[in-house]
Order: structure tokens, then C-alpha cells, then sequence
């Protein structure tokens, strides 16, 4: 393919997607907002550029590395960088494919609760037990400190173990011995034994399918009796791009559309 694709990634998804581009022949080049994610790709020699995108610095990309096509292989919340590729490539008119990372497969059960949102969640897990344990990344976690605060809870936030992730724990006011900066994900077995050494009396998660580690969390947290708080995955519009659940699929777009460009 002439010009390179370029995989918006920083998770486990992007990682694996450019991995076997490369092996496929594919040029590519990543990017990941932090350099925890970035080191992932470098330690398998894959090109990234690390640091947040806006805009007008993924359009100027876009231009400078010749980029052919672009998969967004962020995360399923990840809403806002997948806002500006649709965009970006919509204006430039570059070809973007969408990995949809599959939904998470919750049993049913009374202790497992739906919010839309993170402050919908803060609120209900709050009402729910008065020590909170987050697996929702650092991100929200003021939003979640806050209304715990006021609500009298205690919250405790498993993390990214990087700097930044640390430095917005502690920033948001959680105690130290109240965060837990691990990389998943985790087994149903050391979520639960991490659930019960810290005591905790509800769990809020993310609906981020097995990649996610979602299904061992919520199982441990049911094996222990714990409710269990599921943010939902924000609305998604696939307005002008390919959509692939698989990396096998992403593939078969990518060489469809190597096709196509070679014909014209």
C-alpha cells in the first residue's frame, strides 16, 4: 500500500492490531496518549508517536506521514479521539475503519447495576456501599473523589502503574493506601482476593469486554456478594467508516481498500 496506516492506539486492541499489520507487510505507524502505552509498541519495534492529538495536530499528521488509511483502535470511551479521526479523515478524505471491541456478557443478577455516564455511577455507587472500588482508569477520578467525599465514602482507585496515573490519584485526593497501580488484566481469582483485601463494598467498571478484564471483575465481585456499577459505553456514530470486530476483519478491510487504491 502506498502511504502508511496510522492505528490510534494505546490499548491492548491497537497493540495487537499493529502487530500483525506488520506482520502482514502493512507500513504503519501508532500513536498512544501516554508513554506507558507508547513503550508497549517501541519494546516490539513499532513506530509510535505519543502524546494527545488534537485536531489540528492529527490533521498535520495525517498530511506529514502520507497516511493512507487510519484504524481507530482506541478505547470504547475513548469517545473524543475517535470524534476528531472521523473528522480529521472525513476532511482529508482518508479512509477510516472502526474496531468495535465486543460488549461484555454480564449474567443476570440483581447486584449488577447500568449507568449512563461517569457521574450517574459516582452517585449510585455511592448509594450502594460506602467504599467504592474503581477500575475506570485515573481519568474520572475527581468526579468520583468528589461525590464520595459528600457522600461520605471512601474510594479506592486500581490504576495504570505510570507516573501520570499516580500523579492524578493523588491529585484527586485518594489516599495512598488506596490505590493499587497494576497493569490487567486480571484474573477472576486476583480480582477477588483484591476485592476483599480492600474491603470493598461496591465495584464500579467499565464495559470494556474480555480485553477489559469486564467478565472476571464482575464475576469476582458477584462471588463475593459486591454490587457491581457498569458505566456505559458512550454512543457511537460510524457516519462514513468501516466498522471490524476482529483483527482478522481489519485486515480483510485494509486489504480491500489497498485494492480499490491500487485500481485507481
Amino acid at each position: 500500500m502506498k502511504g502508511k496506516i496510522l492505528i490510534l492506539a494505546g490499548t491492548v486492541d491497537g497493540k495487537n492490531i499493529a502487530r500483525r499489520l506488520v506482520a502482514e507487510g502493512f507500513p504503519v505507524l501508532t500513536t498512544a496518549a501516554r508513554e506507558y502505552g507508547a513503550s508497549l509498541l517501541r519494546a516490539e519495534g513499532i513506530p509510535c508517536r505519543q502524546g494527545p492529538l488534537s485536531e489540528k495536530e492529527l490533521a498535520a499528521l495525517l498530511r506529514e506521514e502520507e497516511v493512507a488509511a487510519v484504524v481507530d483502535a482506541t478505547h470504547p470511551y475513548a469517545s473524543e479521539i475517535s470524534r476528531l479521526a472521523a473528522t480529521v479523515t472525513a476532511e482529508q478524505g482518508i479512509p477510516l475503519l472502526r474496531y468495535r471491541r465486543p460488549s461484555t456478557s454480564l449474567p443476570e443478577s440483581p447486584l449488577i447495576h447500568r449507568a449512563e455516564g461517569y457521574e450517574a455511577a459516582a452517585h449510585l455507587a455511592c448509594r450502594l456501599g460506602k467504599r467504592v472500588f474503581l477500575t475506570t482508569g485515573s481519568k474520572h477520578l475527581p468526579l468520583f473523589a468528589a461525590v464520595a467525599a459528600r457522600a461520605g465514602c471512601q474510594v479506592v482507585a486500581r490504576i495504570l502503574p505510570d507516573p501520570v496515573s499516580l500523579d492524578q490519584a493523588l491529585a484527586a485526593g485518594i489516599a495512598p493506601e488506596n490505590i493499587i497501580a497494576a497493569r490487567g488484566p486480571f484474573s477472576r481469582e486476583f480480582n477477588r482476593a483484591m476485592f476483599r483485601e480492600m474491603q470493598a463494598e461496591v465495584v464500579v467498571t467499565k464495559d470494556s469486554g474480555l480485553a477489559g478484564g469486564t467478565e472476571e471483575k464482575v464475576a469476582a465481585a458477584l462471588e463475593l456478594g459486591i454490587p457491581v456499577v457498569v458505566v456505559d459505553r458512550p454512543e457511537e456514530k460510524w457516519d462514513g467508516a468501516f466498522v471490524a470486530g476482529s483483527v482478522e476483519e481489519v485486515i480483510a478491510v485494509l486489504s480491500e481498500i489497498t485494492a480499490r487504491k491500487e485500481e485507481e
